[in-house]
C-alpha cells in the first residue's frame, strides 16, 4: 500500500507523526506499520518503530510542530479524548 505522509529527518532517520488530523483513532497506515514494520520510502528500505521514550517523543513532537504547526492543534484535540498521537522512527534497513 502507498500512503502520502508528512515526514522529516532526525539525523539519518525519518520521523512520521500518526496524527489522523486529531481524530479519535490512529490512521490505518499506523496499524499497517505496526503489523509490518519493513517499509520502502522513496525507493529506500526502512524499518519502522514507535518512539516510546518520553523525552525523545517530546523532542520529536516539538520538531514536528515546527515542520507542520497543525500538529499542536491535533495534540490538543487528542489529549482531550485520551489519545496519544504516535510518533514513529524509520531507520534504514
Amino acid at each position: 500500500r502507498e500512503n502520502p505522509v508528512v515526514y522529516f529527518h532526525d539525523g539519518d532517520d525519518v520521523i512520521l507523526v500518526a496524527s489522523s488530523f486529531g481524530r479519535d483513532k490512529h490512521p490505518a497506515w499506523y496499524h499497517n506499520l505496526r503489523a509490518h514494520p519493513s517499509v520502502t520510502l522513496n525507493g529506500q528500505p526502512f524499518s519502522a518503530a514507535e518512539v516510546t521514550d518520553h523525552d525523545d517523543y517530546e523532542r520529536l513532537f516539538a520538531l514536528a510542530t515546527r515542520v507542520y504547526p497543525g500538529y499542536a492543534d491535533y495534540r490538543v484535540r487528542t489529549d482531550a479524548i485520551g489519545r496519544r498521537i504516535p510518533v514513529l522512527r524509520l531507520t534504514q534497513a
